[in-house]
């Protein structure tokens, strides 16, 4: 099976440039001063091998561009700005695009960019533990949204919150047509910083209204399996449909040497259809690098960053090795959904700073109102950062 993962051209150019590829760092095409911005090139590349087992879709797998992201940033004075794109999939989607301001103590963000819900979502997708993030993220639908936002930060804390419309699909029209409106806003404390460790405690919400219901889905770690539990709570559904809905979660994360613990728990609970249906979920993840290296945090934002490997391969090093374990489950109460729980294991490879290589192996199982699904998937990723 890995046999067709490594006889792939593409990948193993990727897997060549893995090997050999220096410590990320932006290209910068201009050069800024105090009379003109500055602006820089940015991209990331993730190829992924996939192939599971289920009962009910028997076997397959696949090979795909996860991302192909392209991007450009820069500052001028105060402002700052960044605009993305990914070209994977056969098909371009906008990714972040917006601009921010330093304002004092306060920074003000407007344009498309992830709403301040979840530790894991606002964790770059290079720097995650796992391949995907969870089945929380997927469910809830965080992720970007044209929106704009505040942002404060001290010594141990920050908060952050905003108000936000849609993603952009087709243009922005689609981003303000008022289908989804929502009001987020987090609050970080950081009671240990130092060398002892980290100690990040979080809480976040989020309140929606629809125009026309939503739809709500979720898929297991392996993409290649696609949605295991689906929710139609839109106009015209034999469920019902939803008018608003109201997310609450809290995280936690310890960083500490080699070790690090994280968590995050959220509800969902839904106005509309009958019985007013809630969801809960969430995730345990543990990591240990096997290597002298650490996880880096994001203080300001409360997150985490990547992996600089202190003996990368450039420099007759190993790299940074880190093996980790995720457990996740999601309960969906009320709703006709059932019960999903995943169990992961994965091994990752830095072989420099800019790039990754990854392995994974887990399971799937849905005790579901309408049927049961089990999987099994071992899946492998090829991460190039520039």
């Amino acid at each position: 099976m890995l046999s067709r993962l490594l006889s792939g051209a593409g990948l193993l150019a990727l897997a060549s440039a893995a090997s050999v590829a220096p410590a990320h760092a932006d290209i910068t095409l201009v050069e800024g001063s105090e009379t003109s911005p500055s602006l820089n090139l940015f991209g990331r590349l993730q190829y992924d091998f996939a192939h599971y087992d289920s009962d009910t879709r028997g076997s397959d797998e696949g090979v795909e561009m996860r991302r192909f992201r392209l991007g450009l940033d820069g500052e001028a004075g105060a402002v700052f700005y960044k605009l993305e794109g990914d070209f994977s999939q056969g098909q371009a989607r906008l990714a972040d695009a917006f601009v921010g301001l330093e304002a004092g103590p306060v920074t003000l963000r407007a344009g498309q960019f992830k709403t301040p819900n979840s530790l894991e979502e606002l964790t770059s997708s290079g720097s995650v533990l796992f391949m995907e993030r969870g089945q929380t993220n997927t469910l809830f639908g965080l992720g970007r949204r044209v929106g704009v936002m505040a942002e404060h930060s001290g010594e141990g804390y920050a908060l952050q919150g905003g108000v936000f419309g849609n993603v952009v699909k087709d243009d922005l029209s689609t981003a303000l047509d008022g289908s989804e409106t929502s009001l987020a806003a987090r609050a970080v404390w950081q009671p240990v910083r130092g060398e002892a460790g980290t100690l990040h405690l979080a809480a976040h919400v989020r309140a929606t209204d629809y125009e026309d219901g939503k739809r709500f889905s979720t898929k297991p770690a392996s993409r290649e399996f696609g949605p295991i539990a689906r929710l139609d709570y839109r106009a015209g559904s034999a469920l019902g449909e939803a008018d608003d809905s109201r997310l609450a979660g809290i995280e936690a994360l310890w960083l500490s040497g080699r070790f690090l613990a994280q968590g995050e728990i959220m509800r969902l609970d839904i106005d509309g259809p009958a019985g007013d249906p809630s969801i809960t979920s969430g995730y345990g993840v543990l990591g240990f690098m096997l290597t002298d290296d650490a996880r880096g945090y994001k203080a300001s934002r409360g997150a985490l960053g990547g992996v600089e490997p202190n003996r990368p391969v450039t420099e007759g090093g190993i790299g940074a090795w880190q093996a980790s374990l995720r457990a996740e489950f999601t309960d969906f109460d009320t709703a006709p959904a059932g019960e999903l729980s995943t169990y992961a294991a994965g091994l990752s490879w830095w072989p420099t700073e800019a790039t990754r290589v990854m392995f994974e192996a887990g399971s799937s199982t849905l005790d579901g109102a309408l049927g049961d699904t089990d999987l099994d998937f071992v899946q492998a990723r090829l991460q190039l950062d520039w």
